[in-house]
């Protein structure tokens, strides 16, 4: 099957507020006139304020606030996605790396990374079982090598029987949906898919910048995407959204994966 990637934009656009301003929505909508007002935050019993050009405000009797300010104050990551018009709340994933886009073997013990060798696979997983269109499958798991080095990671239900395999985070399949956020954090969007089996995609898309990985949160990729890395996983359509595929490679692999 065919792993569709979207171009998302992971950022937060914040206006400049005023002390008294219009507020314009999309086209169509009904223009409003608000007042910004130097509102107190209590965060779990501590006081914090957001800069001053991010006040928040009320109108009609509602208070509006930052969301980027008070997620953010709570430990969480925040990211806006324009596409589908979502905001992102999720638990921050901390610092990382290209170890946690590694694979593990739970049978084996077995630790995986991208830009391993092919013989340095095989010596963690032995030969593989088979071989389709340049992807080696090692009973469950699907590594495609460049040059001999390890350049891309699947993991797909419908061919596998095993399930052994899972990142250094501990996700893999059948994994809920809920279970990928709080390892990986907002991911740079979703897309739907239509069909019997998965209702949508998540990606992740990062930048190697001196071994930490950065989240690429913009529409305008680096100039330099020989060190640009994807994480998409396809969700099964059912009560737990639990993880179906899964996808792991730099930009090259990840584009042309079928």
């Amino acid at each position: 099957m065919r792993v569709s990637f979207k171009s998302f934009i992971a950022g937060f656009a914040c206006c400049a507020l005023l002390s008294a301003t219009t507020a314009y929505a999309a086209v169509g909508s009904t223009r409003i006139e608000v007042f910004f007002k130097d509102i107190k935050y209590m965060i779990d019993g501590e006081q914090k304020q957001p800069a001053p050009d991010k006040q928040g405000f009320v109108y009609k009797g509602t208070t509006y606030v930052p969301i980027r300010f008070v997620g953010e104050s709570q430990g969480k990551e925040v990211l806006w996605d324009p596409d589908q018009e979502t905001v992102w709340v999720s638990d921050d994933p901390g610092e990382l790396t290209l170890d946690d886009l590694g694979i593990t073997d739970a049978v084996t013990g077995a630790a995986i990374q991208l830009g391993m060798t092919r013989e340095d696979v095989e010596k963690q997983l032995g030969e593989p079982i088979d071989e389709f269109v340049g992807r080696y499958n090692y009973d469950g798991l699907e590594i495609f090598y460049r040059d001999n080095k390890a350049v891309g990671f699947i993991i797909n239900a419908s061919n596998n029987e095993t399930n052994r395999y899972r990142t250094a985070r501990g996700i893999g399949l059948g994994t809920s949906y809920r279970d990928v956020l709080s390892q990986y954090g907002s991911p740079r969007g979703q897309e739907s898919i239509y069909g019997d089996f998965y209702d949508s995609s998540i990606t992740y898309m990062f930048k190697e910048e001196e071994g930490i990985l950065e989240k690429i949160t913009s529409r305008l990729e680096p100039w330099d995407t020989s060190k640009v890395y994807y994480l998409s996983m396809n969700v099964f359509n059912n009560g737990n959204r639990a993880i179906g595929f899964l996808l792991i490679g730099d930009k090259p692999f990840a584009m042309n994966s079928n």
